[in-house]
């Protein structure tokens, strides 16, 4: 009876307010900036008309001057709404450095209007998970939900809830689903199910509480959802049947399915519905009794259609690597073939910088394992060409994920009219791909014939780009050359070697001239890594027998089985794949006293169709040098006992030379100074790689008032050079980030871009003593020898005096050439 009376009482309340209420209801929730309790200026009203078409590029110009409208009224909403959807936009960018400055930013503002800022850790998440510093992304996601652990949703009221209200616990319900759900999902990719369901399960619950308000025939009333909340039950209900359906529990795994899909539909999410969909295809791969015949295949090839008319290409790729995956595991290899051959070709077509985020909760799959999975298939089918090819596709690719959409300086041999008209194409097919997801009807079959030409028009520019400059369309574009042309190129005498690393074996390509083949070797990719571990640990601690030890398991596993192939050659060129980029394969031994060294002048390239970068304009110059040395540095300890007398010596017979030293030796002499006609420059000091922030490695030189002293490597590659040669005698200078597709992010690969013909480099620290007569040895060959056999040499010398790989090993080189 007690319930019933409150129940008339609040009816009464409700028929006097409810028209006042309505409005405010409606549009706090339906839109959802008014969840800043904001209102909207010319500026921002634009930036939103121009955010909701995916021109993020305008829409973020506008926010900017909103912004400082907002910040000349000291309107705090204002502030706030646009520095938050400013850092959404940055992140959508790739721009992670500014995404989270603005969401810093926008912090404590968030805490003095609302209390906390949950939703902008959830958000700060967000950036840190798609720039892959996973543990940090955990982390606020973890803070979002303890700010939040004593909420409560409430499920029944003694009055109608006032805007105020509602919009808070709208605010803290899509925060705490935002962060339960992503942590979900990242302990779904990691194969840790029971932690995704715990996670996920929460969320549901929450959701579950707010449905019964929702669908309360009172409250309900009060409490509109958005799209965002029902894109969030969506996920949060596609995840867990991908979990479900990854440990075996199909039938829970459908039943979710069926509900993220509802979600979706009720919140008019046109791109989760397809997410759905393709993840369920996913699992259906795992069951049984789904049976993959020619009317599935009908089925999935009509699916793709839909998500490539829906400018879906994410959804395409990832989608196409799954079929052809499966069907390769089910020995189906044309077919496989064709569906995975299809996926890469997506994949290039898509911004260098590709967006992982609301995409993650699709597959548990990277860009490379698509190339992976290609490779792979096309050895079994003895391809060996056509494997090659994708091989090098592959490091491309990696290459382009390094630089991260990041624009570097043009090659003068580019038309800077070409490079305009590539963005200004990328930025129209971002655009309609965006309306895309959202068009309808006569509208989404014109934007659908808009965005294939605009693909064909940018893929036309690539075109135009390469034949003026392969090395800077690199940097834009998946750019390679065919295996074909590189046997073609070799000479006589010269042979490429070309590592493939993968978990359970080692694939080799060997290119001669005009022929490829390749072979394949029985072990995987963690036992190499542990074998080349104990292996520098060895040479690093000077355990001779240890050294001789490792170093045979490694030269039977990587050079005896085709060193047969590699008879009448002189030169080798080494293309090195994951933890073989740490390996100094000078010191490989071919029998108990011969090393690799001691019968190839060997040279590392990034890929081999780096072969082809040949737009260089390296200096002719042989008589000067720029010799650094022992950099002043503020820390203490980083003094280098012979690295003066090392730079006085190398430079000591060349006409014209310039050698710094302390304080001289500083960042900006390599920013300011004309670099250029430079025949050699030497920079003897320390160097250091970040393994999350490969772009941040650094050459430590010395400070001033202009420069931190730190020569980053993103900072190279825009520097104007043109030396035949750098040498990088520093600690650790040519070690780099291993990622996925074995791109090493090093120095040297900035180096190489910004114009040097090669580079000397480092593995491990050095001794000063050793390196100042290697280097001594090697200049005096560099005089009438190339910088492959001048460094050949000089190790050769080094050795009899100083026997340990230690001291003579780990400096190799990078490209160079030229003689």
């Amino acid at each position: 009876m007690m319930e019933k009376s409150m129940i008339k009482r609040f009816r009464a309340l409700l028929l006097l307010i409810y028209p006042l209420v309505l409005p405010l209801i409606f549009w706090s929730c339906a839109t959802s900036y008014k969840e800043y309790q904001v209102s909207l200026n010319q500026h921002s009203l634009t930036a939103e008309e121009l955010f909701s078409t995916g021109d993020y590029a305008r829409a973020l110009a506008n926010y900017k001057k909103a912004l400082a409208s907002y910040e000349n009224e000291k309107n705090e909403q204002g502030v706030l709404f646009c520095l938050e959807r400013m850092g959404w936009i940055e992140r959508e960018r790739g721009e992670y450095g500014s995404a989270l400055h603005l969401f810093r930013k926008a912090y404590p503002i968030g805490v003095r209007l609302n209390g906390d800022a949950a939703e902008i850790d959830a958000d700060l998440g967000d950036v840190y998970l798609f720039s892959g510093a996973t543990q940090k992304a955990k982390d606020h996601y973890r803070k979002a939900l303890s700010t939040l652990k004593n909420f409560v949703f409430k499920t029944s009221y003694s009055s109608p809830p006032g805007g105020e209200e509602i919009i808070s616990m709208i605010r803290k319900s899509k925060a705490i689903i935002h962060a339960r759900v992503n942590l979900g999902t990242i302990y779904y990719f990691a194969g840790e199910y029971p932690r995704a369901l715990e996670n996920l399960k929460k969320a549901e619950e929450l959701i579950n509480r707010i449905l019964t308000v929702v669908k309360h025939p009172l409250y309900g009333m009060f409490i509109k959802l958005d799209s965002d909340i029902y894109e969030g039950i969506g996920f949060c209900q596609t995840i867990m049947g991908a979990t479900y359906g990854e440990e075996g529990q199909f039938n829970k795994a459908w039943k979710h399915f069926d509900a993220g899909r509802d979600a979706f539909q009720e919140g008019n999410k046109q791109f989760g519905l397809l997410v759905n969909q393709a993840l369920r295809y996913k699992i259906e791969f795992l069951s049984s009794s789904v049976k993959i015949d020619r009317e599935k295949f009908e089925e999935y090839d009509a699916f793709l259609e839909k998500a490539d008319r829906r400018g879906s290409s994410e959804v395409v790729w990832r989608m196409c690597y799954e079929i052809g995956r499966a069907l390769k595991n089910e020995r189906k290899s044309a077919e496989a073939k064709k569906y995975l051959t299809r996926s890469i070709d997506v994949l290039e077509l898509t911004r260098s910088k590709l967006r992982e985020d609301t995409i993650k909760k699709m597959f548990a799959s990277s860009v490379q394992d698509v190339y992976v999975e290609m490779i792979i298939l096309l050895f079994e089918m003895k391809q060996f060409e056509e494997g090659f090819d994708y091989l090098e596709r592959a490091k491309a690719r990696a290459f382009l994920d390094m630089l991260a959409g990041r624009s570097v300086k043009a090659k003068k041999s580019v038309d800077p009219l070409l490079i305009k008209k590539d963005i200004e194409i990328q930025n129209k097919i971002d655009i309609v791909a965006a309306r895309l997801k959202t068009a309808r009807g006569s509208d989404r079959e014109s934007d659908y014939e808009a965005y294939k030409k605009l693909l064909k028009e940018r893929k036309n520019v690539l075109e135009a780009i390469k034949g003026q400059s392969l090395e800077f369309a690199a940097t834009t574009a998946v750019t390679t050359v065919p295996a074909s042309r590189i046997a073609a190129r070799l000479g006589k005498d010269t042979a490429l070697v070309s590592y493939f690393l993968h978990k359970k074996r080692i694939l080799v390509w060997v290119v001669n001239k005009g022929s490829v083949s390749a072979i394949s070797v029985g072990t995987g990719s963690i036992n190499m890594d542990e074998l080349i571990a104990d292996y520098r640990e060895a040479i690093s601690s000077q355990q001779e027998m240890l050294i001789a030890d490792l170093g045979r398991q490694l030269s039977e596993l990587l050079i005896t089985p085709f060193l047969s192939q590699l008879a009448g050659s002189k030169r080798l060129f080494i293309v090195p794949s994951k933890s073989l980029h740490h390996l100094p394969f000078s010191s490989l031994p071919l029998s108990d006293k011969r090393f690799l060294v001691q019968d190839f002048a060997l040279t590392i390239l990034p890929n081999a169709s780096s072969l082809f970068f040949m737009d260089k304009e390296v200096s002719p110059d042989r008589n000067s040098i720029l010799a650094m040395g022992n950099p002043e540095r503020v820390k203490k300890g980083m003094n280098l006992e012979f690295a003066e007398a090392e730079v006085k010596f190398v430079s000591k017979d060349f006409p014209v030379k310039t050698v710094l030293t302390g304080k001289k030796a500083n960042e900006s002499v390599m920013k300011e100074r004309d670099l250029t006609d430079a025949d050699v420059i030497h920079i003897a000091a320390h160097g250091r790689y970040f393994a999350n922030q490969p772009l941040k490695s650094a050459l430590l030189l010395a400070e001033d008032h202009k420069n931190d002293g730190n020569l980053e490597t993103i900072e190279i590659f825009s520097l104007t050079l043109n030396p035949r040669l750098i040498v990088l005698s520093a600690c650790q200078s040519g070690i780099g980030k291993v990622e996925g597709g074995d791109e090493i992010q090093s120095l040297n690969r900035a180096f190489i871009y910004a114009g040097a013909g090669g580079v000397v480099a480092s593995l491990w620290s050095v001794s000063d003593r050793s390196t100042y007569e290697l280097m001594k040895y090697f200049y005096s060959g560099l005089k009438i020898k190339s910088p492959a056999v001048a460094l050949q040499e000089a190790q050769v010398k080094l050795m009899k005096k100083y026997p340990s790989p230690y001291y003579w090993a780990p400096f190799y080189l990078t490209y160079g050439l030229g003689k």
